[in-house]
């Protein structure tokens, strides 16, 4: 797939605690002076960014000096306490459970704008995958990869607290150890399976039906304006992209299998279909790059639960069988056969992967 020339990037807030969390513990390093230069340019509003290769260096100091496996996402949780709150309660207070799922969406982006959330498959399982930028790779930004998963766990243990019953945690990565394997699904308090086709996350929608009804105007409010100003201008380098991938997921998803097309979606965003491909290659990617994205995915989900290649290639818009499995070769250098996975189902009693 094509890459983004766009810098992608991280609170620079977020950031900066981090920088001075490393440097209370003794650990300073190159980051934080690059960090630094990054706060004259751009102020120190609750806006600025900065780069995620900066980001990813200094999680790494960090593990490193502290030699332990979580110390990026112990120092998150102990950085990012009052946002989790704000991002909790505007969650748990949302009108509704689809209010509640796009507030989670939306304010994910505090964290993180090298990627963002969509959500998977409807059903009692609340699915979201990570989808990354894919512009940065190695040790850091894996790390950065459990930061952010870590951050949106937090942020739904403070909008549901006991109410959460968090199924799975996946990630695309391999785990660096057994250990550390074990460590992050006891930090998590869920499995944890790595060297997955992608990274996500999965609970029960029961955690929203425990708030239905319940309603507080004014601290729903006060936790939005706060969201707002921590998310204010964040993700919408990617709005275009992040609304063709969610319109063609729910398409997939209701079986619309016509609305896959091009000109259909560019009509649901109101635009031509020259004006959407525009739009798209200012980030580097295309419309059936941004489709094929969706339909592996979903591909992979079906794969485990579905009995045949014929069921999974209807499904997903194919002809047959044949032109699925030419598709999936093409996506993944594999053979669907091999893309079969455990179904979520089973994940919540599976061992650690490793």
């Amino acid at each position: 797939m094509a890459r983004s020339n766009r810098t992608t990037t991280c609170s620079s807030a977020v950031a900066r605690r981090l920088g001075d969390y490393a440097v209370n513990r003794g650990i300073p390093h190159g980051a934080l002076a690059r960090m630094a230069s990054s706060d004259g340019e751009n102020g120190r509003s609750p806006e600025a960014r900065i780069s995620v290769a900066v980001a990813c260096e200094l999680l790494e100091a960090l593990v490193d000096g502290l030699e332990h496996d979580l110390a990026h996402v112990e120092a998150l949780r102990e950085i990012t306490a009052h946002e989790c709150d704000a991002v909790g309660l505007a969650v748990r207070y949302a009108p509704g459970p689809h209010e509640a799922l796009d507030a989670m969406l939306r304010y994910s982006a505090f964290f993180c704008e090298a990627g963002h959330f969509v959500r998977g498959p409807t059903g009692s399982t609340v699915t979201l995958d990570w989808v990354d930028a894919g512009a940065h790779e190695g040790r850091g930004a894996r790390l950065l990869t459990e930061c952010v998963l870590a951050g949106l766990v937090l942020a739904l243990r403070a909008a549901y607290g006991s109410a959460l019953r968090l199924d799975a945690v996946w990630l695309a990565h391999a785990s660096p150890s057994s250990s550390h394997a074990s460590a992050l699904s006891a930090w998590l308090g869920c499995p944890v399976m790595f060297s997955s086709r992608r990274s996500g996350l999965a609970f029960h929608e029961s955690a929203f039906d425990a708030f239905v009804g319940v309603r507080d105007d004014v601290v729903l409010r006060v936790a939005t304006r706060r969201a707002d100003e921590l998310t204010r201008g964040l993700g919408a380098t990617l709005s275009i992209q992040k609304k063709v991938h969610e319109l063609v997921a729910m398409a997939v998803r209701d079986g619309r299998v016509a609305d896959l097309a091009e000109p259909v979606v560019a009509k649901q965003l109101g635009m031509s279909e020259r004006t959407l491909r525009r739009a798209l290659d200012a980030h580097g990617v295309t419309y059936r790059e941004v489709r094929d994205t969706v339909l592996r995915s979903t591909a992979d989900d079906l794969l485990g639960s579905q009995p045949s290649l014929k069921g999974v290639a209807e499904v997903l818009g194919f002809s047959c069988s044949s032109a699925f499995v030419r598709a999936y070769r093409r996506w993944t250098g594999e053979s669907p056969i091999v893309g079969r996975r455990p179904s979520l189902e089973s994940l919540a009693g599976a061992c650690v992967g490793t």
